[in-house]
């Protein structure tokens, strides 16, 4: 998983990650991973340039600080 850096457990009980290599300088840009909590498997990714901290919205869409001054929101696909 690399250098996780933090993690939110949504009250439905998903688990995301903040992570990036572990060969890189921290501040480096890394990646949000879904995980999934019994068996430890990587249910997606989402690049992301900020990995420090995660919220998750009331619908599940996490969200993430990203520097300077920002704030990057994965929102689901609409159909």
């Amino acid at each position: 998983m690399g250098k996780t850096f933090s993690l939110k457990i949504t009250p439905a009980g998903d688990l995301w990650i903040g992570t990036q290599p572990r060969n890189v300088p921290n501040g480096t840009e890394g990646w949000i991973a879904k995980v999934d909590r019994r068996t430890g498997k990587v249910l997606g990714t989402i690049e992301s340039g900020g990995t420090h901290s995660i919220e998750v919205n009331p619908q599940g869409e996490p969200m993430t600080g990203v520097r300077p001054d920002k704030v990057a929101w994965f929102r689901s696909p609409r159909n």
